[in-house]
């Protein structure tokens, strides 16, 4: 099944830009179905209504229509409800590009909807050496409930330390969003659901929160994967 919605993931309106035109000409999208969403201070539930009932009719002059949102990351609970229901099955003829700076902000169930579009030179997509958080993920999805507790106080040696480690694996997930990793195998709903649970985690280190029993319940919370 063809992928009807796409995650931008970029703070670079160039790369945004160039991205949007891409799209729209490999789906040969003219001007007047081109619908452009930019919320003032959020995206609304009114907002989500008017896209409801565009899509309710038919494209102009019977080609695709292509509606883009803007800073999806600032829409409201109820309107990124309301939005999940469209993208879970969005009418045909219409596709759909949501845009953000930080895709850790999004529902992961919008996120695994989506055919994600990373700017690598992304100041929230940061470039590191992912390839320890990589193992360490292998290890805790093929372990026990036993062993990931002995995980978590091996690899928890400090606070800082801990964060660094939640942050590598953030990068790691997000690059499985884009290019699965057929080792780990994890569904996309699975992979934006670890991204929030790790990105908690990291926020509740930030806030001094026990580093050794935070990582304790992250690492348990995984699934488990042979």
């Amino acid at each position: 099944m063809t992928m009807q919605t796409f995650l931008i993931s970029s703070n670079n309106s160039d790369f945004i830009e160039k991205e949007i035109k891409q799209i729209q000409k490999n789906l040969d999208v003219s001007l007047v179905n081109l619908i452009e969403i930019n919320p003032a201070t959020s995206v609304s539930i009114s907002d989500v209504r008017k896209i409801l009932q565009t899509v309710s009719l038919k494209p102009y002059g019977g080609g695709e229509r292509l509606i883009i949102i803007n800073d999806i990351e600032k829409a409201t609970p109820e309107a990124s409800n309301a939005l999940l229901k469209i993208l879970e099955e969005p009418p045909v003829g219409n596709f759909f590009i949501l845009i953000t700076n930080n895709v850790n902000k999004l529902l992961p169930t919008i996120v695994s909807r989506c055919q994600i579009i990373t700017d690598n030179h992304n100041t929230n997509n940061k470039t590191m050496d992912t390839g320890k958080s990589v193992k360490l993920l292998r290890e805790i999805l093929q372990s026990s409930a036993g062993e990931r507790i002995l995980l978590a106080q091996k690899v928890g040696n400090s606070r800082e330390e801990s964060i660094q480690l939640l942050e590598e694996l953030i990068v790691s997930l997000e690059k499985f969003l884009h290019k699965p990793d057929e080792e780990i195998k994890l569904t996309p709903l699975e992979t934006a659901e670890l991204i929030t649970k790790v990105t908690t985690a990291k926020n509740y280190l930030e806030r001094y929160i026990n580093f050794k029993a935070t990582l304790d319940i992250l690492f348990l919370g995984f699934p488990k994967k042979n």
